[in-house]
């Protein structure tokens, strides 16, 4: 795993061995970030699912300001902490271990994020709250990037999310929501 574009790229990222984990292939990586482009100067971004932590280290090297990391996974959190002392990104970013199973939004009180990323396990089966929990915590012009099997294909709401782009990458699907606007 590499850093495909900002500050570190080309950086190396150390890998979970022996790990069930699937981090974001860099293909996928670079076409998520294409898609978003300059939105993430100055993000508050968090990282959902967040594994290898490979998502938000991206975006912290392509200009993001602060990232939250959150997964279920001591040793995912770990190898996160690692990374980041490593590239000495340390200071802009926060782990929690916490389980997505269960309502999250109360650990960041009235914080907003510029920037979601999801990326769950392709079997895991996301409750229907996950969404509503998600939009609650996106500023106005927030954007969600949801990581997912093409097989299952994730419930998110017409009235909950817009979606403004799809792309398809092998079993890979991304979408890009946003908040819709209220009038």
């Amino acid at each position: 795993m590499i850093i495909t574009g900002g500050k570190l790229r080309s950086r190396k990222l150390r890998p979970i061995r022996g790990s069930s984990l699937r981090p974001t292939s860099n293909k996928v990586k670079q076409a998520i970030f294409n898609v978003l482009g300059s939105q993430l100067s100055g993000a508050k971004v968090l990282d959902l699912f967040a594994g290898t932590g490979s998502l938000g280290i991206e975006a912290l090297s392509r200009g993001a300001e602060f990232c939250t990391f959150i997964d279920n996974s001591s040793q995912s959190l770990n190898l996160i902490q690692k990374n980041l002392e490593h590239l000495d990104l340390f200071r802009n970013a926060r782990t929690f271990l916490t389980d997505l199973h269960k309502p999250f939004r109360s650990l960041f009180a009235e914080q907003k994020f510029d920037l979601i990323f999801a990326d769950p396990p392709y079997h895991l089966e996301i409750p229907d709250y996950f969404f509503m929990e998600v939009r609650s915590l996106l500023n106005s012009m927030g954007i969600l990037v949801f990581e997912y099997s093409r097989r299952n294909f994730p419930r998110y709401g017409d009235q909950r999310f817009n979606c403004w782009k799809k792309k398809l990458y092998g079993d890979t699907g991304i979408l890009f929501l946003n908040s819709p606007v209220l009038t």
